[in-house]
C-alpha cells in the first residue's frame, strides 16, 4: 500500500480511475522532471505513471467480473419478440471506457505537430512542447516505434536549428547513440547521416585530463570575460598571445569546444576577441615607430605626420606580402584550371627552379646593358618585367605562408641593397640579388640540399632562416615585424649603414622575437590555465 501511495504523490493526484486526469497529472509533472535533467526522477515519475494506469485497468476488470457475478440467471424465455442480442457487462465496461483511451497518433502526425511548433513559436515553443511529445511517444505501439524513430530522425536532419534540449530527449528516448538496435530500425544510411548530427552538435563530452589541460588556456580566455574588466585583460592577452590562442582555437573546432563546454555563444566571443587582438597586435609596431620618431624629431610637428606613414607604411606592407605571396603561389589557380595543367606540371618540376633563376640572372644582366644604349627608366622597367617572370617561374615555398614571408624577405632585402650600396647598380639587378639571396635561404631552410645546409653558406641566409622559424611557429604576420624593421631602417638612413650590421639587426630581431615570444606565450597560457584551476 505504501508504494501505491508514493505512486499517487509523484503524480500529485488522489487515487482516481479517470486515465484522462492521469495522464494530465503526468504531463504537468513532466514539465518540471525531465530526463536530460534528473533521470533517476524521471524514471521514478514514469514508474508511477504506468503503475497508475495498471491500477486503473485492474480497478476496471475488478468491476467488470462483479457485475458479471452478481446478474441472476435468465429464465425461459417469453413468448415475447426476442430482443436484440445485448453485449455482456464486460463488453459494455470496456465499450464505455474505451472513448477515455484516444487514438494512438502517426509518426507522422507527431512529426508535423512539433513542426507546427517550431515554425510558428521557434525554440520557446519546441522546448514547451517537449513534455506532452515525450507523453505521446510512450503512448506509441510497439511496432510503430521504428518508423516513428525514422520520422524523427529524417526530420532532424532535415532541421539543424532544433534546439540542443530537444536533440537530447529525442536521442534519449530512442536510444540512437546508446543502443545498438538504433542503426537496425534506422537503416545504415539513415543511422550514419544521424549520428554525425548529433556528434556535430551534441558531441560527447570530453573528460580526458590530457585534452583538457591542452585546452584550459582557450578555456581560462574565455572564462575572463565574467570577471570585472574581464573584456580588457582578454583583449590584452589576446594580444600578447594572439598566435598560440589562434591555433589552440583552430585544434580545437566548434565541435571539441563544445565537448568541453564551450556553447555557440562562447565560441563566437572568443572568435571576436581574437578578431579583434589581431588589430591591435598591428598596431604595436605602429607604436613602436610613432614612439621612435617622437624621440628623433623632439615632439614636433612631423610627428603625426610620421605616425600617419608608420600605419600607411605598416598595413600597406601587410598587403603587399599578401598579394606577392598569391603570385609566387600561382599554380594552385592554374591546377584548378585545366587549360593550365601542363604550365602547372612543368613548374612542379625541379628543373623549373634553375630555369627561374637562369631567367632571374639574365633579367639583371639585360637591364645592365640596356641601361647604356637607352635611359636608366626604361632599361630598369625591362629588367624589372624579366626578373619578374623569373620570380614567378621559380617554386617559392610549400605553402603560402611561407610564400608570404618569402615575398616580405626579397622586398627587405632589395630595399636594404639598395639603400646601402647605392644606386650605381639598377633596381632590377637589386631585386634580383635579394631575389637569389632568398631562394638560397629557403632552400638552405627546407633542407633540399643537404651540402648547403652544412656549409657555412648556411650562416650566410641566416635572416631568411630566422624568418621562416617565426613565420612557422607564430605565421606570417608575426614574420614580417623583423621585415618591416629592416625596410624602416634602409628607407630612413642615408648610407651610414652596412650589410653587416644590416645583416645582424635582422638575425637579433628575428631571434630575440622568437625567444621572447615564446616566454610571453609560456607565461600567458600558464595564468589563463590558472583561470580554470589547472596548474600548466
Amino acid at each position: 500500500m505504501a508504494m501505491w501511495e508514493q505512486d499517487w504523490a509523484r503524480l500529485g493526484i488522489a487515487p482516481t480511475t479517470e486515465l484522462g486526469a492521469i495522464k494530465k497529472a503526468y504531463a504537468l509533472k513532466l514539465k518540471v522532471t525531465r530526463p536530460d535533467d534528473d533521470a533517476d526522477a524521471y524514471q521514478a515519475l514514469r514508474g508511477a505513471y504506468e503503475r497508475a494506469q495498471q491500477w486503473v485497468k485492474w480497478q476496471l476488470q475488478d468491476l467488470a467480473e462483479a457485475i458479471e457475478g452478481e446478474s441472476p440467471a435468465l429464465a425461459e424465455p417469453a413468448p415475447t419478440p426476442a430482443p436484440a442480442p445485448a453485449l455482456p457487462v464486460a463488453a459494455k465496461v470496456a465499450a464505455e471506457v474505451a472513448p477515455e483511451l484516444p487514438r494512438a497518433p502517426t509518426p507522422a502526425e507527431l512529426v508535423a505537430t512539433m513542426e507546427r511548433h517550431r515554425v510558428d513559436g521557434g525554440a520557446a515553443a519546441l522546448a514547451q512542447a517537449l513534455p506532452l511529445l515525450l507523453l505521446a511517444l510512450h503512448e506509441v505501439p510497439v511496432g510503430m516505434e521504428e518508423a516513428t524513430s525514422q520520422a524523427f530522425a529524417t526530420w532532424l536532419l532535415q532541421r539543424p536549428d532544433v534546439p540542443l534540449d530537444v536533440l537530447a530527449t529525442l536521442d534519449a528516448h530512442f536510444g540512437w547513440r546508446g543502443d545498438y538496435r538504433a542503426e537496425r530500425a534506422l537503416g545504415t544510411e539513415l543511422a550514419f547521416a544521424l549520428h554525425a548530427a548529433l556528434d556535430e552538435r551534441m558531441p560527447v563530452p570530453i573528460t580526458d585530463p590530457e585534452v583538457i589541460a591542452q585546452a584550459a588556456p582557450l578555456l581560462g580566455f574565455e572564462r575572463l570575460r565574467r570577471r570585472r574588466l574581464g573584456g580588457s585583460l582578454a583583449l590584452l592577452f589576446g594580444t600578447l598571445s594572439l598566435h598560440s590562442l589562434q591555433r589552440l582555437r583552430a585544434a580545437f573546432g566548434d565541435r571539441m569546444l563544445r565537448g568541453l563546454g564551450l556553447s555557440t555563444s562562447q565560441q563566437t566571443w572568443i572568435d571576436n576577441a581574437l578578431m579583434l587582438a589581431t588589430g591591435l597586435r598591428w598596431l604595436l609596431p605602429t607604436a613602436l615607430l610613432a614612439c621612435a620618431a617622437y624621440v628623433k624629431l623632439d615632439g614636433g610637428e612631423d610627428t603625426l605626420r610620421f605616425v600617419c606613414l608608420s600605419l600607411a607604411a605598416t598595413m600597406g606592407f601587410r598587403m603587399l606580402m599578401k598579394g606577392m605571396g598569391l603570385v609566387l603561389q600561382w599554380e594552385q589557380p592554374t591546377q584548378q584550371n585545366p587549360r593550365f595543367a601542363g604550365l602547372a606540371q612543368w613548374r612542379s618540376r625541379q628543373a623549373s627552379d634553375w630555369t627561374g633563376v637562369g631567367i632571374v640572372a639574365m633579367g639583371a644582366a639585360i637591364a645592365e646593358i640596356a641601361v647604356h644604349w637607352t635611359s636608366a627608366w626604361l632599361a630598369a622597367t625591362l629588367g624589372v618585367l624579366v626578373v619578374g617572370l623569373g620570380i614567378v617561374t621559380i617554386r617559392w615555398g610549400r605553402s603560402l605562408e611561407h610564400s608570404r614571408a618569402l615575398a616580405g624577405c626579397l622586398v627587405a632585402s632589395a630595399l636594404a641593397l639598395r639603400t646601402i650600396l647605392g644606386p650605381q647598380l639598377l633596381i632590377s639587378t637589386w631585386v634580383a640579388v635579394g631575389a637569389l639571396w632568398t631562394l638560397l635561404g629557403w632552400v638552405i631552410y627546407e633542407g633540399r640540399r643537404a651540402g648547403l645546409s652544412a656549409s657555412p653558406v648556411a650562416w650566410f641566409v641566416r635572416p631568411v632562416s630566422n624568418t621562416l622559424a617565426l613565420c612557422d611557429r607564430w605565421g606570417w604576420g608575426f614574420a614580417s615585424w623583423p621585415l618591416l624593421l629592416i625596410s624602416a631602417l634602409s628607407l630612413s638612413v642615408d648610407r651610414a649603414g652596412s650589410l653587416l650590421l644590416t645583416w645582424g639587426i635582422w638575425s637579433v630581431a628575428a631571434f630575440l622575437l622568437f625567444i621572447g615570444q615564446n616566454t610571453v606565450d609560456r607565461a600567458c597560457h600558464h595564468w589563463l590555465a590558472r583561470q580554470v584551476g589547472i596548474e600548466r
